[in-house]
């Protein structure tokens, strides 16, 4: 939720820190990660559909979202862990 802000720019603008710490946090191999930022870039208005759900709905959206893409889905560890 501390981020968000930060995590919606950097996914504007398609890469940057938060995203690196994004992709980390999910379990997504460094390898992955041009595929990640496109991917959220990509999907950044569903991802960011209103601002002031902040993180609450977020982590589902993105969970919905890191799900319908077959590379990140058996890539991305923690996505295992959370089906």
């Amino acid at each position: 939720d501390l981020s968000y802000d930060q995590i919606a720019e950097n996914a504007a603008q398609g890469y940057g820190p938060y995203l690196d710490a994004l992709s980390s946090f999910r379990g997504c191999p460094i390898n992955n990660k041009d595929h990640f930022q496109q991917l959220i870039r990509k999907n950044f208005s569903y991802l960011f559909v209103n601002p002031e759900d902040n993180g609450a709905a977020f982590g589902q959206r993105l969970e919905i979202v890191l799900k319908h893409d077959i590379i990140l889905r058996n890539q991305c560890s923690a996505l295992d862990e959370l089906s």
